[in-house]
């Protein structure tokens, strides 16, 4: 879900007291046990024992629809998320929660944009914690759908506000990193690492050592990510890409064609195997991967690179 960790990386340095999106009791250790830690049973116990004790309040509810989605039910959890907001329509968590879970289960995002529109409306101006939940739910949107200029711009609307926000620095450094803005891109993804441990951050800049051929500094951070998680096809894929650059040509391919069987639609491995071949002079393999991260839209997700490899070496 695409508001994991906000509230994780928040609730700590900021006050959850303002009324528009407030926090419920134990929610930094709830959303622990759902998404960091996962204990579902220890999670179900502490929001039954918040609602209890304290009353049950929507972000309650919101929590129990987190947990419902991260056990894989994201059907019943889509379904309780559009009952909660008819439920409660002027609600900014509730809008939230369910826009995140349309572009999940649908990728509707022009359903989700305007919920999350509608809950920029509601929101009061001056209501920095809330519009930080709003304006990064919209980041992610525009980052889903490659609108890069329009996320950098909520971004940095929001580093205005939180600097240090990790989630905030962490988005950016992976947009540049995409864009091949590597320096800066690190910049964003090492700040991000002195206020968090978000696996994705280490990943994005494994994946730039891996752009800069800094192959074994990429290596040593992916092989821990790889232990963490093994079928996570950028993995798989920067890390399948750096070992055939020191050497270890079987057991790079092997992981590069094992990233491409788990996610077949995801042009960045493509793009990975072109770049090996087109090194061992093997034209004719490297065009056919070139054509299918193109063909995959690898341009617009990312950059121009496979585009002028392609021009250069395929006639």
């Amino acid at each position: 879900m695409r508001l994991v960790y906000l509230l994780l990386l928040l609730c700590c340095s900021l006050t959850s007291g303002f009324a528009q999106f407030k926090l419920v009791p134990f929610e930094y250790e709830i959303q622990e046990y759902i998404f960091n830690q996962p204990d579902f049973d220890r999670a179900e116990q502490l929001i039954d024992s918040s609602a209890n004790k304290y009353g049950t309040e929507i972000g309650h509810e919101v929590l129990r629809i987190y947990l419902i989605d991260a056990k894989g039910n994201i059907d019943e959890a889509t379904s309780k998320a559009k009952m909660l907001l008819e439920q409660n329509p002027n609600s900014i968590r509730a809008l939230l929660a369910y826009g995140d879970l349309v572009i999940d289960k649908y990728e509707d995002y022009i359903l989700a944009d305007s919920l999350y529109a509608r809950a920029e409306t509601l929101c009061n101006s001056t209501d920095n914690f809330a519009l930080y939940f709003i304006h990064m739910a919209q980041a992610f949107s525009f980052f889903d759908q490659y609108q890069y200029s329009k996320a950098i711009t909520l971004l940095k609307e929001i580093l205005r506000t939180y600097p240090n926000a990790p989630r905030t620095n962490g988005l950016l450094g992976a947009i540049h990193i995409r864009q091949l803005n590597l320096d800066l891109g690190l910049k964003y993804s090492q700040k991000a690492n002195k206020y968090s441990d978000l696996a994705y951050i280490d990943l994005n800049i494994a994946i730039a050592y891996s752009f800069q051929g800094k192959y074994k500094k990429s290596i040593k951070m992916l092989d821990k990510l790889y232990l963490a998680c093994p079928d996570n096809e950028y993995t798989l894929t920067t890390l399948g890409y750096a070992y055939t650059q020191i050497g270890e040509t079987d057991k790079g391919l092997a992981m590069m064609n094992k990233s491409i069987e788990i996610a077949p639609e995801n042009p960045y491995p493509y793009r990975n195997l072109g770049v090996f071949y087109i090194n061992q002079n093997d034209t004719k393999k490297a065009c056919m991967f070139f054509e299918k991260a193109l063909n995959l839209n690898y341009t617009n997700a990312f950059n121009t690179e496979v585009l002028d490899l392609q021009q250069k070496h395929c006639k």
